[in-house]
């Protein structure tokens, strides 16, 4: 929901010292989103049947629960990374080993 991005928003400004302007960090963001599209992160090109040129950065959450154990994160994380440029970002939101959830 857009009430968790402005949430997490709010708290990464906080995080950085600048909580007044979150506001335009949150406009920022929403520019900057070409397309959310769902994956299956089992298959070597994960967006298929579609195809997209690689990334500069990539958002997953809970990748953990579509794996059963270590390998197959290991697999799922491999072919997520093949929808990465060189030298990009994969940021991850995760319930592995949480207490809690924000």
């Amino acid at each position: 929901s857009s009430d968790l991005w402005t949430d997490a928003i709010k708290f990464m400004c906080e995080l950085e010292g600048d909580s007044e302007h979150w506001n335009e960090k949150q406009e920022i963001l929403r520019r900057s989103i070409q397309q959310i599209v769902k994956c299956d992160v089992m298959q070597s090109n994960p967006l298929s049947p579609i195809s997209v040129p690689q990334a500069d950065c990539l958002f997953i959450a809970y990748l953990e629960t579509a794996c059963l154990d270590i390998q197959t994160l290991c697999t799922a994380l491999k072919n997520v990374s093949s929808l990465l440029k060189t030298g990009s970002y994969l940021v991850m939101m995760s319930i592995f080993g949480c207490t809690f959830y924000m």
